[in-house]
């Protein structure tokens, strides 16, 4: 198997409905709220002081996080969309191999 046909299987094993993140920012949740998908957590490595933290402000750190779960929302239909382009450029470049094999041999084009 290879890695597209990977994240195909593992795409396709997700719930279907769209994700969302909520506002309040703290989860990405799916069936109209009634199903979490995942907690949005980090505060605290966000707009903490200690060892390792990025000692954000409380308005940077929740724009961070924000950013993190409207990633993580989209994940799902982004990737979905992202498999669809990849095979549409696959075929394409599958024709222009065919395609230019064709070429070659009606021209009697030989590779140096």
């Amino acid at each position: 198997m290879n890695r597209l046909e990977e994240i195909k299987a593992r795409e396709s094993k997700t719930t279907k409905e769209d994700w969302r993140y909520d506002e309040r920012g703290i989860s990405v949740r799916a069936c109209d709220d009634q199903m979490t998908i995942c907690d949005i957590r980090g505060w605290g490595h966000l707009t903490g002081q200690g060892h390792g933290a990025l000692k954000l402000s409380d308005e940077d750190g929740k724009e961070q996080q924000d950013n993190n779960g409207l990633f993580i929302a989209h994940s799902r239909q982004d990737i979905s969309w992202l498999i669809t382009e990849v095979e549409r450029l696959k075929e394409f470049e599958d024709w222009v191999v065919k395609r230019d094999a064709q070429l070659k041999t009606s021209l009697n084009w030989e590779e140096e």
